[in-house]
């Protein structure tokens, strides 16, 4: 069982927990787009805007060049898998369909199996359902109905 917590130390937790949010999440977020920020106003201020465009082109590329690699590749893997899944669903599809056929003969011979098994145990449990009633009458013991069982397709 929990014991409970002070409220002092409540405070103080939420208190250790909001600067450990501050130091690990937020501040390396907001620490890196402050000194670019400055990295960017300075820029202006200091270059030519001839310059300011040569180094903003050289910095687009150094940005988007590692993007499109780390896109690229999962692009490719995913068409070669499309292509792949398609390769092998063309050269499996017969395979598969007789499967499928195979599987459907298995299961409606097992449920006519399932019914020629269970018809003689049924049979016997009607049979002697009369005699059970009159041995319970004579034990004095009253007939109890059992609970209706759901069958197989209403499950």
């Amino acid at each position: 069982m929990d014991t409970p917590v002070e409220p002092s130390s409540r405070t103080e937790s939420k208190a250790k927990h909001r600067r450990q949010v501050r130091l690990q999440i937020l501040a390396p977020l907001i620490i890196p787009a402050v000194i670019g920020l400055v990295i960017m106003i300075v820029m202006l201020i200091a270059m030519r805007p001839t310059q300011l465009a040569v180094v903003a082109n050289c910095m687009s590329v150094f940005i988007l060049l590692p993007l499109v690699i780390v896109c690229a590749i999962p692009q490719v893997l995913v068409l070669a898998l499309l292509f792949g899944t398609n390769w092998s669903l063309r050269k499996t599809s017969s395979l598969l369909d007789a499967l499928q056929m195979l599987m459907l003969r298995g299961r409606i011979l097992i449920l006519k199996a399932a019914a020629i098994i269970a018809r003689p145990v049924m049979r016997f449990n009607q049979m002697f359902t009369g005699v059970d009633a009159a041995f319970r009458r004579l034990r004095g013991k009253p007939l109890e109905l059992p609970a209706k069982a759901e069958s197989y397709e209403q499950q």
